[in-house]
């Protein structure tokens, strides 16, 4: 082949490739724009949202159980946005793709619900809202700084210089954010989740003696020496002096015991802290015999729909964990579930259980035949369970399998309305 020929074919290849080239180019600089121009008003929206949340604090605090407890405080779509947009930000620049206050804003709304539900606001829980807006004001007050006179008016060179640098400015406002929230005035926002009334604590510290008196052989319960660090639940303590002896079994003398109370579900959770461990080891039936012992003492009509046995490297069993729950009028119960770890050793390393709740379970306002009715041919459906949940709603949960994939659809019991859909299932019927 001559040369001329060869010079010919390369030029049209080289031009080939850059046609190719400037196309591909063009299109990648076109997404990146709309990525840009997406994130800019995900930030709009944050700032203009922040000042929303204000505004709804404001008429908490000035005017005494007026508020709509219906009321949206906080549209979790444009704070979901917001940190949406941050993630695209950290994969293009240098900023961190999670943020603490990104807790903040997604509970938020829950939490001032929770305080505003009994038509009362103690000290606690005013100075909540009073910091929160003390600290929304904080980044209204940077937001309006990097906007400028776009807040008030419109200024396309202002625009077009912000969505050009929008990537660092969110890498800025988020870390500025951030460090302002581990400010010693506002840190303690963080883990708000509301405050305990005095007819709480001792509903707690009662409910926490009464399954520690039946699980454990009595002892006193110390509540935690840092309370306050604790605002969603209260801790309590069953400590023994250390006595370290080659005991063959478990004495209920020498463990230490944590005991909690979740104020938001009225859960009781017990756990081993600090023991001993003896040297024998029992079978899994006499580990089974205990466990049916001691959830009998709280519950009779409760049953296993979970049981996991646990092995150590040596193949030796190390322990089992089993789970319960009530069924009544082919509803399951989720407020007298219970859990229990047991260890080799026959020491109770965890047990779960809930306040017992005296309501009776109401009936819901659809049906099974109104939920097979929102799934359809695609949805091969193994089974539609009934549940009330840890807050007391009905919930249907439906079991589907989609091409070898089983999924979980769960929907509101009273309004059919979905509240979920994902891979992870509550499975009753297991046994």
């Amino acid at each position: 082949m001559k040369i001329g020929v060869l010079k010919k074919i390369c030029y049209i290849l080289l031009y080939a490739i850059i046609i190719f080239a400037s196309f591909y180019a063009r299109r990648y600089v076109s997404a990146y724009n709309d990525l840009k121009d997406r994130m800019y008003y995900d930030f709009e929206d944050f700032g203009k949202e922040l000042e929303n949340l204000n505004d709804n604090i404001s008429q908490i605090l000035l005017l005494d159980y007026t508020f709509n407890r219906d009321k949206e405080l906080i549209n979790k779509h444009i704070v979901a946005n917001l940190f949406r947009s941050n993630l695209d930000a950290s994969d293009y620049g240098d900023g961190k793709a999670i943020y603490d206050f990104d807790s903040i804003y997604r509970q938020v709304d829950d939490v001032i619900k929770s305080i505003i539900s009994d038509n009362m606001i103690d000290i606690s829980e005013q100075k909540y809202l009073e910091t929160l807006y003390d600290y929304n004001a904080e980044l209204i007050k940077e937001y309006k700084n990097i906007i400028g006179d776009l807040y008030d008016d419109w200024n396309f060179s202002k625009s077009r210089i912000i969505r050009r640098n929008i990537i660092k400015i969110y890498s800025s406002y988020c870390q500025k954010a951030d460090d302002l929230l581990n400010n010693e005035k506002y840190v303690f926002l963080k883990n708000y989740r509301g405050s305990f009334k005095d007819a709480d604590f001792e509903k707690a510290k009662h409910y926490c003696e009464q399954a520690f008196s039946k699980l454990i052989e009595p002892k006193t319960l110390e509540q935690d020496d840092n309370p306050e660090q604790y605002t969603d639940i209260y801790r309590f303590r069953a400590s023994v002096e250390p006595r370290y002896e080659n005991k063959t079994t478990v004495a209920d003398d020498t463990v230490d015991y944590e005991i909690v109370y979740d104020k938001t579900t009225d859960k009781i959770t017990v756990r081993a802290t600090k023991y001993w461990v003896p040297s024998n080891r029992y079978s899994e039936n006499e580990l089974d015999s205990r466990a049916d012992t001691i959830i009998s003492r709280f519950n009779d009509s409760v049953f296993l729909y979970d049981k996991q046995v646990k092995y150590d490297d040596e193949g030796k069993l190390d322990y089992i964990a089993y789970s319960y729950i009530s069924k009544k009028d082919d509803i399951y119960d989720e407020m007298e579930r219970m859990a229990l770890v047991i260890e080799s050793h026959g020491l109770i390393s965890k047990f779960e259980t809930v306040c017992p709740d005296n309501k009776e379970i109401g009936i819901p306002d659809i049906s099974k035949e109104d939920i097979l009715d929102k799934l359809n041919d695609k949805c091969q459906v193994k089974e539609i369970i009934l549940i009330r949940n840890l807050t007391g709603q009905l919930e249907y949960e439906a079991h589907v399998e989609y091409k070898g994939t089983l999924y979980s659809i769960v929907f509101d019991g009273d309004n059919g309305d979905l509240k979920y859909f994902g891979r992870e299932m509550r499975n009753y019927n297991k046994y």
